[in-house]
């Protein structure tokens, strides 16, 4: 195996949604790429998943400091489903 593959950090690391370092690209992708995404394909937001994950993995997909707004979001969701 090369030495540069053993070095490799083994951990995942996560970052609070509101870190500076992803400021520009979150503003971007929440005003300007998933509304395009939503005219381009007539999507409403409500619509849109919850979660957002581009891996089909079994791994977690989020950190733990995200699950209580992802939970909060899917009952709002689900409590403001038709019946």
């Amino acid at each position: 195996m090369p030495a540069d593959l053993d070095s490799r950090p083994s951990e995942k690391r996560w970052e609070p949604p509101g870190a500076p370092r992803y400021a520009d690209l979150r503003a971007r992708v929440e005003s300007v790429w998933v509304p395009e995404l939503q005219r381009i394909t007539s999507v409403d937001g409500d619509a849109l998943p919850v979660v957002w994950d581009i891996y089909a993995s079994s791994t977690f997909a989020f950190p733990e400091f995200a699950m209580p707004e992802v939970a909060r979001v899917a009952v709002a969701r689900i409590e403001g489903a038709p019946r």
